[in-house]
Order: C-alpha cells, then structure tokens, then sequence
C-alpha cells in the first residue's frame, strides 16, 4: 500500500501536465482480497427488506445505515451508492442529505460509520473500516436485489479522500465515484480504470483546491481513467447544484452498466 499524505501526493504529482463542513493461501479456489477490496459479487437474497430507513449493525456494534427506496421491488435489481461521511460525521447523515437523489435513481443508499472520527486508511492503514463495510455489503446485498454492475462510491472530504481510493482499488468492479472535496488519495493494489466525478469549491479553506482536486484530477487521468471535473464558486460544502450534477452523472454511468 502505498499511504500519501497531501505534501507527499503533490511532491510525486509535481510533473504531472469534492453538506457542509459542519457536518489465499497458495492453491486455493476461493478469491483473495487485499486490505482495500471490496466483496461486490453478486450473491443470492436470504431474507426481505423494509423500504425506507434501518440500521445495520456489525459484531462489535458499529453502525451502518441503509435507506431501500419507495420503488424497490425485488423483481428489478437496483443500483447500490454507498456514501462516506467526513471527518467527525456519521453515516446517517450522508443518507439523509442525499435520500431524494438516491431515492430519485431507485438506488438503495448504504452508509456505514467510520470506526473511528474518520477513515481508517486516512488515519493508518486498511482494516477495520474495510471489514465492516464488507459486512454490511453482505448484508445489503442479502436483503435487497442490487445489480453489482450498478454499484458506486459518493464520499465528502475525508470521505471522498477514501472513496477515491477504495474506487482505486476496486475500479473493475464499480460503475462510477463521486468524490466532493477530497484531499487526496491512496494508492492499494489498483484494480481497473474507473471513472470519477470530482467536484471543488475554488475558495475551499479545508482542502485548498490547488493542493487536492487539480493534482488528484491529473493524477486519475494520467493513470487512465475517465474524470469529469467541476469547480464552483463556493467553500468546503455540496451545494444543490453540484449534487444534482453529480447524480446526473451517476445516472448516466448506471444506465451504461444495467445488466440486462
């Protein structure tokens, strides 16, 4: 893994031409994954769903929250968007402020609490925010019937510094990720060229735009992937517009990669 913090992610970018703040063993037939992957492959429903808001707990008690729009119906697989809080936030709140997008596309929307005030990588390494966002993708995908090739990563600040990097590390198996402010990003074992929408307030006092979003920007191009950027005229926060850009183009990426 290797772990960049912003001065060392500028200083290895330098020649390279986005709610408010206040919120395996050898011989094995089974698949291995490293400390970043994440288990989306599509497995059999075992048990129903609400509709609406619940809460999905992990063995030590962490929390993660989903929210299965009014539209679900088991008959028709939906996307799945799961959502990063930033630094000190909570997931619930991630599901709040984007219900009627989420809700607007038939996703269901999962977002899990950081097991700490922010992400485990951020802070360290992978691990145990790795395994309980896995746990509760086994449960979601339990419940609900989710198109794995319709599943995508949305994170704010730290949280988009992590959905940046987790969408690194699993590019082959995501449709997209959105990604408003983050700082910067961690390259695991990359997976694929996934594409991105990152979006920046150019007057960002959190996460200075020329010392994030430009250099990430590049960075994610220069590596191949497809980047569709948006600076606004504001702070470190989502406005209504943004968000509305960003789920447009989320819609775009679901409607390219439905299973049929």
């Amino acid at each position: 893994m290797v772990h960049v913090n912003r001065r060392q992610f500028l200083l290895s970018t330098a020649a390279l031409p986005l709610i408010a703040a206040a919120t395996a063993c050898a011989g094995s037939t089974e698949p291995t994954y490293g400390p970043a992957r994440l288990r989306l492959q599509a497995r059999p429903r075992t048990r129903g769903v609400p509709l609406g808001d619940d809460v999905i707990l992990g063995a030590d008690l962490q929390r993660a929250y989903i929210r299965v729009p009014a539209t679900y119906t088991p008959a028709q697989a939906a996307p799945l968007i799961i959502l990063f809080h930033g630094s000190g936030g909570r997931g619930d709140t991630m599901v709040s402020a984007f219900a009627s997008r989420t809700d607007g596309i038939g996703a269901v929307a999962l977002a899990p609490n950081s097991t700490s005030g922010t992400w485990d990588a951020i802070e360290s390494g992978y691990g145990p925010d790795v395994a309980f966002l896995n746990e509760a993708i086994d449960q979601t995908l339990k419940r609900c019937s989710i198109d794995v090739n319709r599943i995508a990563l949305l994170g704010f600040s730290d949280g988009a510094t992590y959905a940046i990097s987790l969408g690194v590390s699993n590019g082959d198996q995501l449709a997209g990720v959105v990604a408003h402010s983050p700082g910067y990003y961690i390259e695991d074992d990359p997976r694929g060229t996934p594409s991105f929408f990152i979006s920046h307030g150019t007057s960002d006092l959190i996460q200075p735009i020329e010392d994030s979003s430009r250099p990430i920007v590049a960075a994610l191009r220069a590596r191949g992937s497809s980047v569709t950027y948006v600076e606004f005229d504001g702070r470190h926060e989502v406005p209504e517009d943004i968000a509305d850009q960003a789920f447009a183009w989320l819609s775009d990426r679901f409607a390219s990669s439905r299973l049929d």
